[in-house]
């Protein structure tokens, strides 16, 4: 009898795993007196010739030079990069002596410039290029050539684009709209952007303007990169203990080159990411001295005096944070102790005064530093600030030199929220200043359960829209809106005694009825009853528009 347990059939057995399929790219890169391939991440091989390579390409240059792995075919090996087929095959189309490729649309474009630049390959970053402006692809997407160009420091070709961008209205679209295409470039070249867009003559078409009408000074350069524009403070004169111990194991090397000789346990312990994120630079000699062992030395972005300050809160010692003749050097520092994740050092110094000194004084300023020190609280309150102090219409005209280093789309993001608080601000508001007047005695009057007919809700109604005010009072609340929309900020109606006090006070006093009849003498306010009225109503007015500016909300991620 079998038994129950007879064993299985067995199992085929699984094929091998398949090698990684390939493909020739086309004519002419699939010849075979090629000497080495180059396979595209989607597996497409490039039969090319060394030589070429070589001499359009200092990096090709460079790693055809390294020794080979085991197995590898040394009359044709295999190099593998990143770059996809297309952006391969135009970038050696550029390079080869047959025609030049049709490079149409921007994101082809792009990546062969980045190609380009990363294979340091002089004739392709030309190429692309001039393909950026071509008459077609410039004039379909001008806003999209800037942003390439600026990315990549192109600024002739920047030039060329940010004309047509203000010529053909497609900035100030953009400023009334949500598009993120310039979101990449720095918010300073976005800043000179926009500059030049108001540039333009009061009243000229954007479809009948020339180039006359525009002026490039002090807007040029427009993507100037970070180095361009580095710190301006001087270095410091000497590093002082504990600095230049003997003692020390590592050299951090400041952006203006000024060493500072530090103990790796130390940075390690405050920040364990500290040295992962610093650029090795050499072995070098803290010292003259032969004898001294060779330090390993790591190149910092910051100067010498960000850089001091910083490691002095690090380290276990009395120091002073940067005091209020220098906010600048107190958000650099704090923006290193961020990036660097110095979490102790960025703690002691947002528990400060001086972040709410700054808030005030200088809020855009901080709104930059929050938004690199990913701080969204701190953002949304200084950009709070922003519009409760200043006009909505010179809020882009203001300059920081930390839009050089922050994304666009932050500062796009503000400006866009700042035009939507002078909207809401500037839109009818139903106002009920309420129907209990206080009198000067102490005493109080309800004109609504007085007696009265109503007669005199007509001149001091208990609630109304501000677009439907009283007759005699339509003229100022049509200018206050106005000038709401300049400020989006109830502080310019309720400040006692301010310029639209009063003016509502003379309106409210003005156009009363000449003849009253006898039955509403009883009722009639005095001066000071409307005088009363008028600073509830400016009162309720104010608290309204902020109420409706405090629920815009900014965007801090697009």
């Amino acid at each position: 009898m079998a038994s129950s347990n007879s064993a299985s059939p067995p199992k085929a057995a699984s094929s091998p795993p398949q090698p990684h399929q390939t493909r020739k790219a086309t004519d002419p890169f699939d010849r075979d007196d090629a000497d080495l391939i180059i396979r595209a991440s989607d597996s497409v091989d490039f039969h090319v010739h060394r030589l070429i390579l070589s001499l359009a390409s200092p990096v090709f240059a460079g790693m055809l030079t390294f020794p080979q792995p085991p197995g590898t075919d040394p009359d044709r090996p295999v190099v593998d990069v990143l770059e996809d087929s297309e952006t391969l095959d135009n970038f050696l189309r550029v390079l080869y002596p047959i025609p030049d490729p049709a490079m149409r649309s921007l994101p082809v474009i792009r990546k062969v410039l980045a190609a380009g630049v990363k294979y340091d390959a002089a004739a392709v970053v030309m190429g692309a290029k001039r393909a950026l402006v071509l008459p077609h692809v410039v004039k379909n997407d001008p806003l999209g050539v800037f942003a390439i160009a600026c990315l990549f420091e192109a600024e002739a070709e920047a030039k060329v684009a940010a004309e047509e961008a203000v010529m053909s209205g497609r900035v100030s679209e953009l400023a009334r709209g949500s598009s993120n295409v310039l979101d990449e470039i720095s918010a300073g070249a976005y800043y000179r952007l926009l500059k030049l867009d108001r540039s333009r003559k009061d009243g000229s078409s954007a479809k009948t303007s020339t180039q006359s009408n525009l002026d490039f000074s002090g807007v040029l350069p427009f993507c100037e990169g970070r180095s361009k524009r580095s710190s301006t403070r001087q270095p410091i004169p000497s590093v002082t203990e504990p600095f230049n111990a003997p003692d020390a194991d590592l050299i951090l090397r400041s952006s203006d080159s000024v060493d500072f000789r530090v103990l790796r346990v130390i940075i390690s312990y405050a920040s364990p990411t500290f040295i992962q994120q610093l650029c090795p630079f050499d072995i070098a000699k803290g010292s003259t001295s032969t004898d001294e062992p060779s330090l390993p030395v790591y190149t910092m972005t910051e100067d010498s005096v960000v850089v001091d300050t910083l490691l002095r809160m690090l380290y276990p010692m009395a120091h002073n944070l940067p005091g209020a003749a220098d906010l600048d050097l107190f958000l650099d520092v704090l923006e290193a102790a961020h990036k660097y994740a110095l979490k102790k050092v960025e703690k002691l110094m947002r528990e400060t005064q001086m972040i709410l000194r700054i808030k005030i004084t200088y809020p855009l300023k901080l709104y930059f530093s929050s938004i690199k020190c990913g701080a969204e609280k701190e953002a949304r309150e200084s950009a709070a600030a922003i519009v409760k102090n200043n006009d909505v219409s010179t809020i882009q005209q203001q300059y920081v030199p930390g839009m050089e280093t922050t994304p666009a789309g932050p500062y796009r993001r503000l400006l866009l929220y700042t035009n939507q608080c002078s909207a809401v601000a500037s839109a009818s508001h139903l106002l009920s200043p309420g129907v209990v007047i206080c009198l000067p005695s102490g005493s109080t009057l309800s004109y609504t359960n007085s007696g009265s007919s109503g007669y005199w809700e007509k001149y001091y109604p208990s609630a109304f829209h501000s677009d439907a005010a009283p007759k005699r009072l339509k003229n100022f609340f049509f200018h206050a809106r106005k000038d709401l929309e300049k400020r989006p900020t109830g502080d310019i109606l309720s400040r006692p005694w301010s310029a639209k006090a009063q003016i509502l006070i003379r309106h409210t006093l003005d156009g009363l009825p000449i003849q009253i009849p006898p039955e509403e003498l009883a009722f009639k306010y005095t001066t000071e009853e409307a005088i009363a009225w008028a600073f509830q109503v400016l009162d309720c007015f104010a608290k309204q528009v902020d109420v409706a500016v405090a629920k815009v909300k900014l965007e801090i991620v697009g």
